[in-house]
């Protein structure tokens, strides 16, 4: 509760330098003379009036952390009168002495290498005064949200800031005025970022704002939600979602970073967390009237590229923010597993553990374990003999793979030789139903299910208890052959 009262604080305080900003930089073309300077003059007194408000409602948000920090450490009586003292200060009365006042978020930004690496990003946040660095998150919410190399914490803070500032102005239009298509789709996607996070946190867990930013990839969105604590777990996972997803349905891959996290924190004794990356544009819009037509991507590893880059990015800033290594995951669903491969292939991706589910592919270039850096023993798949994604994937001798446009080998072939785990499902389709087999594409994060079970021994580091399956067979003489066809799969206990 304490941590909403300041971040809505802080959001305020976001808008008021939104409005000091557009003020300073508004000008009227042809208007000139007395009017037009006195008018400019009362304009400037304005804005400065704004940035002291702004000052003080920040120093209001920090006393407001710093005063529950103390109460929950047993020193409440001089905390109590340190908080007192600075809700005085917080008096109309006193704004007037902070007018003028340089902003020492604005100094702190001229500083900050923004295209710079993860280390870069590290080192200038590290140089940064405790006032530098909570005046940076109101000034520039975004931009620190999605800075790679600042710590978990920050980024998350950072994000939140800016989406309760999205809110509160979106939901404002929506009753004062008319939103524009491209503002009423961010704003959607900012309500369900807002709902993903509250179903995390009715479930018991303390969710982190990884990404934001509901306007990215021509209005499809960018968003990552982590669970745990991303700065310190010894096992850190990152999830990365495929084909169908983007900012408007992010409660779909909260849930499942949510079962990941209980899964895991379940099996293993030691610390985890999960984070779901939705930071690259996937393919997902399928009719006329999305915000573009971009499913057929889904035939290509293009998207996978661009994404692929990203997600070496986002990794090397969580690698950067490492005080000792750590044991570090990345898990591929469906076209996301391209993304993955794409980024162990041309990127290098420091990771410990590779895991694809529902692959129709690792993309071009990837046969197998040597062509992702990694040993076989730390390439992992999991793929349901009745899911029909896993058959676009190039097959056998001759097979070109069912589309036939280049997604990469089957990674479940026994020709690619990576480890391949039991991840069938128990209500999985039947040979009588074939037209409910693609509801077995999204059942690998479904709790009680053999393809979560092993998944989250593979990621806490336990792989003497991964159950391996045999890899799919093919030859010149025959159709691919998989032996998990007529396996009767068993249910696992996953839940806390």
């Amino acid at each position: 509760m304490v941590d909403e009262v300041a971040r809505v604080i802080r959001a305020a305080t976001a808008q008021l330098d939104d409005v000091g900003d557009c003020a300073r930089r508004s000008t009227l073309d042809g208007w000139a003379g007395h009017a037009a300077r006195a008018y400019q003059a009362r304009v400037v007194d304005q804005v400065r009036r704004t940035d002291a408000m702004s000052l003080l409602l920040r120093e209001g948000a920090a006393a407001i952390e710093a005063y529950a920090a103390s109460v929950a450490d047993g020193e409440d009586p001089a905390a109590t009168a340190e908080f007192l003292a600075t809700l005085a200060g917080l008096h109309p009365s006193f704004w007037r002495g902070r007018v003028g006042e340089v902003d020492p978020g604005d100094r702190a930004l001229d500083r900050c290498p923004r295209d710079g690496t993860p280390d870069h990003i590290q080192r200038w946040w590290r140089g940064l005064s405790d006032v530098e660095r909570r005046a940076v998150i109101v000034v520039a919410p975004g931009l620190i949200g999605a800075l790679d190399g600042l710590p978990a914490s920050v980024r998350s803070l950072a994000n939140r800031v800016a989406l309760t500032r999205d809110l509160t102005a979106g939901h404002w239009r929506r009753t004062h005025s008319s939103l524009s298509p491209g503002q009423r789709r961010a704003l959607r996607i900012s309500e369900e970022t807002d709902e993903a996070l509250e179903d995390l946190a009715a479930r018991g867990l303390a969710p982190q704002l990884q990404l934001y930013d509901p306007t990215a990839f021509e209005g499809d969105g960018k968003v990552a939600i982590g669970v745990g604590d991303l700065d310190e777990a010894e096992h850190l996972s990152i999830l990365v979602p495929g084909f169908g997803h983007d900012g408007s349905d992010v409660t779909s891959l909260s849930e499942r970073v949510g079962n990941l996290y209980e899964a895991a924190d379940h099996a293993s004794d030691e610390s985890v967390a999960v984070v779901g990356w939705l930071g690259y544009d996937t393919p997902d819009n399928v009719m006329p009237w999305g915000s573009d037509l971009d499913a057929l991507d889904v035939v290509s590893d293009a998207a996978a590229d661009a994404g692929g880059q990203e997600l070496d990015t986002f990794v090397d800033g969580l690698r950067a923010t490492d005080e000792q290594p750590r044991h570090l995951s990345v898990i591929g669903h469906s076209y996301g597993s391209v993304a993955v491969g794409q980024a162990a292939h041309d990127h290098l991706l420091a990771v410990d553990e590779l895991v694809v589910v529902g692959s129709p592919g690792l993309g071009r270039g990837v046969e197998g374990p040597d062509d992702l850096g990694l040993d076989r023993d730390h390439v992992w798949v999991g793929a349901n003999s009745r899911d029909p994604v896993t058959h676009l994937g190039d097959q056998g001798w001759v097979n070109p793979g069912v589309v036939g446009v280049g997604l990469g080998n089957d990674p479940a072939e026994d020709a690619f030789e990576a480890q391949r785990f039991r991840a069938e499902s128990t209500s999985r389709a039947g040979a009588d139903r074939p037209e409910l087999a693609i509801d077995d594409h999204s059942k690998y994060f479904d709790h009680g299910s053999e393809s979560l079970s092993n998944i989250v021994y593979v990621i806490t580091d336990q792989h003497d208890r991964v159950e391996l399956a045999r890899p799919v067979t093919d030859t010149w003489r025959s159709e691919p052959h998989d032996p998990e066809w007529d396996r009767t799969p068993q249910g696992r206990q996953t839940r806390p």
